[in-house]
């Protein structure tokens, strides 16, 4: 049973030694997004500091935002596959309202998520193809803007929380956050928050490609 139970330990541990991919991304430091001096990346064996110019990109499969660091976004091209911030790291925006990132798969944040800041902000894009999460654990989260921007309609971002959602820093009575442009976003979850919601959609109309999805008791379109 020892031998056994010994085996299967080793099985479980390779498992998550090798849970890395080639030309993953982690944050190694304090910075800004389009600095490769935040950055290191995984070579297949090990962890190394990003070259010049080296940067996470909708490629890449995982970029990770470390615990008790701080990534800035202040640029308006970042990009991602899967991007997860973990417990006590922060990802916040930058200066200025022009910064924006585009996630191409699941994001997921255990920490902080900071985009908004009085005259700061930056906007969130949901692109790709394929269905995505948008997963907030026991964290704090703050939009500014977000974007669904699949490739049709049956790909649907879900977003879920059980921390803090807010909507430039209000959960009653937030400003219009959400702006449909190709694929359905759907409300999940038991977070609280109330908004008008539709950016530039007074009416309530969808077009053949827009989809929205509420589940969420807790949640009110104004």
């Amino acid at each position: 049973m020892k031998k056994i139970l010994g085996i299967f330990l080793i099985v479980i541990l390779s498992n998550a030694i090798s849970a890395q991919n080639t030309g993953d991304f982690r944050s190694r430091q304090n910075g800004n997004w389009d600095d490769n001096s935040t950055w290191e990346t995984y070579d297949g064996s090990q962890w190394v500091n990003a070259a010049t110019g080296q940067i996470p990109s909708n490629t890449t499969t995982q970029t990770t935002v470390q615990a008790n660091h701080t990534v800035t976004i202040n640029t308006a091209t970042a990009e991602c596959l899967n991007l997860t911030i973990d417990a006590n790291g922060r990802l916040q925006t930058g200066n200025g309202t022009s910064n924006q990132i585009s996630v191409y798969g699941d994001l997921t944040n255990n920490g902080n998520l900071d985009f908004y800041s009085g005259s700061d902000a930056t906007s969130l894009v949901f692109a790709g193809s394929g269905n995505a999460n948008f997963s907030c654990g026991n964290s704090n989260t703050d939009i500014y803007e977000i974007n669904i921007n699949k490739d049709a309609i049956t790909s649907t971002v879900t977003l879920s929380s059980t921390g803090n959602f807010l909507v430039q820093g209000q959960n009653s009575s937030a400003p219009k956050f959400l702006t449909l442009t190709t694929g359905t976003f759907h409300i999940a979850g038991t977070f609280t928050l109330s908004s008008q919601t539709f950016i530039g959609n007074t009416n309530l109309t969808l077009n053949d490609d827009e989809g929205f999805w509420l589940d969420n008791p807790n949640y009110t379109v104004e």
